[in-house]
This record gives structure tokens, C-alpha cells and sequence, in this order.
């Protein structure tokens, strides 16, 4: 979960796990550093729904691999001009993207490469959460589920 508040004029970012869902509230501190006195306190109110899931593929990785395992995943531009596409993970400990950013010509296809570093020792099977943004106006434009199991 990621926004932007405005704060006297200027523009500031929340940030909370991708992976988070549910209801917080972050207290925000601006304190003066020579004299530690505290300047202006803001309440900010965040809520994160589970993502509406596009397309969910299944992936096997073996927990004996050493090296890191190097995976593609289509992303496809549904649209008839060419746009430019900013992909992050939930779980960016076990799945790092490639190339986070992809410049697809209208109605296009690439793979993303998916880099899994293999920090697993049990067989396990977890989720992880694809994020696919539009790079020009950070609006979500998909979300893709990986069924990650980690196998002997």
C-alpha cells in the first residue's frame, strides 16, 4: 500500500507492505532536529483491500537450487498505443522483477523476468503478488497471483 499526502505544501509518501491488508493508522511527526521540539503531528487514516486478481499461474521452485532461478511472466498491453508498465512484488525477499519497468508497443506482449531467490529450505507453498502499474500515471492496472511451491 503506497499514497501520497499533502502536508503544508508539500507532498509526502506513505508506505506500508504490499502484502498488508486491513486498516491502520500511522501518526506522522514533523519535530525541529537542533532544538527536538515537535512542529506538527498529522493522523493518516490507510485501508488495503485484497487486490483484484487478473490471472494467477502456478510455479514450482526447487529448495536444493543454490543460484537464483530465473522464471518469465507475460504482461500484455490491452491497449492500442504503446505504454509504458512499472511491475513490483509483494514478496520482493523471494521474488525480485527483472526489468521493473517495460515499454510494450500497443496491443504487445514481453515476459518479465521473475528472479527467485531461493531462501526457502522447506517445502512450502506460498502466494506472492504481482503489481502491475501504468508508468506514466502509477495507476494499477493489473494484479497477478503466484502460487509459489517450493519443492524437494
Amino acid at each position: 500500500m503506497e499514497g501520497l499526502i499533502g502536508l503544508d505544501h508539500a507532498l509526502h509518501r506513505i508506505r506500508s507492505p504490499s502484502h498488508t491488508r486491513g486498516r491502520r493508522l500511522h501518526l506522522i511527526t514533523a519535530v525541529d532536529v537542533s532544538s527536538k521540539l515537535l512542529l506538527n503531528a498529522w493522523i493518516a487514516y490507510a485501508k488495503a483491500e485484497e487486490p483484484n486478481i487478473s490471472k494467477i499461474y502456478d510455479m514450482r521452485v526447487p529448495i536444493d537450487e543454490e543460484s537464483i532461478i530465473v522464471k518469465k511472466l507475460p504482461i500484455t498491453n490491452p491497449y492500442s498505443i504503446s505504454r509504458t508498465f512499472r511491475l513490483t512484488s509483494s514478496r520482493s525477499d523471494l521474488v525480485e522483477i527483472g526489468d521493473e519497468v517495460l515499454q510494450i508497443p500497443g496491443l504487445g506482449s514481453l515476459t518479465a523476468k521473475l528472479l527467485f531467490h531461493n531462501v526457502i529450505r522447506n517445502p512450502i507453498r506460498l502466494e506472492v503478488m504481482i503489481f502491475v502499474f501504468n508508468g506514466e500515471t502509477g495507476q494499477q492496472e493489473e494484479v497477478i497471483k503466484l502460487n509459489v511451491t517450493y519443492t524437494e
